[in-house]
């Protein structure tokens, strides 16, 4: 019996998939800051706006976006990619969660430490890769194949890559705060 909203991006260009039966709330829209207000539950895959405080009865679920394999979060206090404002406002962020959803037992103390969360954490999956690893896995490679137009005799490698500090936070913007730069 819930609405369901699904933010959208605002990257020009582009269009994000909204799943069948949910609304799209253009991300920074009036509708956007009224359901981060309003709705009782969040699920979000990063991290909330600095200013966001869940009230209560409101649940916040962070899925977070990937298996923690490299360096992020409080992870990057010691180098030259790290915005130390942003890692100052990490616990009082993480705090705001309900439950943190951890891909493994291997990714629960490493997502504990990166984004300074003392909650409580589900090792559950991860939405973005559960999906490729259905019940029935032949079955549902057989749909994408077929999706895709991909030949079953052909091989497939999926290439995915991930978020780049180093592109978010560019040696040449830390040098114009006092950072060093070896680029």
């Amino acid at each position: 019996d819930a609405e369901h909203l699904w933010v959208t991006g605002t990257t020009p260009g582009r269009t994000t998939p909204v799943p069948p039966g949910a609304r799209a709330v253009p991300v920074h829209s009036a509708a956007w800051y009224e359901a981060l207000a309003r709705s009782r539950r969040i699920v979000t895959d990063d991290q909330l706006p600095v200013w966001f405080e869940r009230r209560p009865g409101q649940t916040v679920v962070q899925t977070w976006h990937g298996t923690p394999l490299g360096r992020f979060g409080s992870g990057l206090a010691d180098s030259l990619y790290a915005d130390h404002q942003h890692l100052a406002t990490l616990p009082q962020r993480s705090a705001q969660w309900s439950v943190l959803i951890s891909p493994s037992r291997f990714a629960t103390p490493l997502l504990r430490r990166s984004l300074a969360y003392e909650g409580e954490v589900l090792e559950a999956g991860s939405p973005a890769n559960d999906v490729l690893f259905p019940p029935v896995r032949d079955k549902a490679a057989e749909e994408v194949r077929r999706g895709l137009g991909i030949p079953e005799e052909h091989r497939v490698v999926l290439y995915a890559p991930t978020y780049r500090d180093h592109l978010a936070h560019p040696p040449s913007a830390l040098s114009r705060t006092g950072g060093n730069s070896t680029s």
